[in-house]
């Protein structure tokens, strides 16, 4: 049986999303891609609300993109509060011998060492 109330008032889903949220903030967030539905759109946002070195330390947001046949390249973005990084949800176009191809891009969290982290991620995606 599924409970009827909300998931806010649902007390097992909000202590999932809970435990979800502290381990975000307490281990950082593995590379992963947003990518929800048939159709999304290319770009989505993070804005970060704490203070780094302050309210906590680590926790760099990271950017590793894939080229085929060559290793991996990591890019660490400086952000302070109230500043955002928009960036490439599953490709960006990259500049071959050949021409352009896809690279693909993966995103993550480095980990919190010390405080609290706090972002705000936009994700335009197809919600139907």
């Amino acid at each position: 049986d599924q409970d009827p109330r909300p998931a806010d008032l649902n007390p097992h889903r909000r202590q999932r999303r809970d435990t979800l949220r502290k381990s975000r903030v307490l281990r950082g967030v593995r590379l992963h891609q947003d990518v929800y539905g048939e159709r999304l759109f290319p770009f989505q946002a993070v804005f970060l609300l704490s203070e780094p070195g302050r309210e906590f330390s680590g926790g760099e947001f990271v950017l590793v993109e894939q080229k085929p046949r060559a290793q991996s390249r990591a890019t660490v973005v400086p952000l302070k509060a109230g500043h955002a990084v928009i960036f490439a949800v599953h490709h960006r176009p990259a500049r071959g011998s050949n021409g352009f191809y896809k690279a693909a891009l993966r995103h993550g969290v480095s980990t919190v060492r010390d405080g609290r982290r706090f972002t705000l991620g936009v994700i335009f995606h197809d919600a139907a």
